[in-house]
């Protein structure tokens, strides 16, 4: 059986995370932590919710591995600086890949990732650290995912891409093959992306329109 998991974060990411963590028997939940500002509860699946230091004396590195689980608007910045200070610290960080991912044997994937139902990573394709892909994600043959990205589902990475650091994609979004998309990109829900794409830009699809009032084509 896997070793433990101490996670960090208390709402519904980390609960999410522990349901497939023991779901699959990727390692029993030892307890939740958080900072003592936010500790709201006591409890969270029948484990202990404790302060970082109260988890610190009770589960120090070696006994634990630690899963960050925090928002997906949080998962660039403040959950990937956590990720690197729980590395500094000494604790092994824990992985969780859904038994349904289809992942080629030449694929490289990264510490600290999340890949959850029916993703398919191609051959070739590498996977930087702290990678988390939400169910139903396509990622091309030798598509470069860089570290601290996020798929919210069904996105399709076409072949030879790249992704810069710190980006998001919205459910169905998709992109063209032999791209480059740099760093800390945000891209909406349902938004196709045709042609290399500078740092720090934004890309919506255009929203669906009621047609409430108007003549159905």
């Amino acid at each position: 059986m896997a070793s433990p998991v101490l996670i960090f974060g208390a709402g519904q990411v980390a609960e999410t995370a522990a349901e497939y963590f023991e779901r699959d028997g990727q390692g029993p939940v030892a307890a939740f932590m958080v900072d003592p500002e936010h500790r709201t509860i006591e409890t969270l699946r029948d484990r202990p919710v404790l302060t970082v230091s109260d988890a610190a004396d009770r589960f120090p590195p070696g006994s634990v591995r630690v899963f960050v689980a925090m928002g997906y608007h949080r998962h660039a910045g403040a959950a990937w600086e956590r990720v690197r200070a729980f590395s500094d610290q000494g604790y092994e960080l824990a992985s969780y890949c859904a038994p349904t991912a289809r992942v080629a044997d030449s694929a490289r994937i990264g510490l600290h990732h999340f890949i959850l139902d029916y993703n398919v990573i191609q051959p070739g394709a590498v996977l930087g650290d702290h990678v988390f892909l939400m169910p139903q994600n396509n990622i091309g043959h030798h598509a470069r995912i860089g570290d601290a990205n996020f798929l919210a589902g069904q996105v399709c990475i076409s072949g030879a891409c790249e992704t810069g650091s710190g980006c998001f994609f919205g459910v169905n979004a998709a992109t063209a093959d032999n791209l480059k998309i740099g760093e800390t990109c945000r891209i909406g829900p349902g938004a196709a992306v045709m042609t290399d794409t500078p740092a720090e830009t934004t890309l919506i699809a255009r929203p669906a329109r009621s047609l409430r009032g108007e003549a159905r084509p």
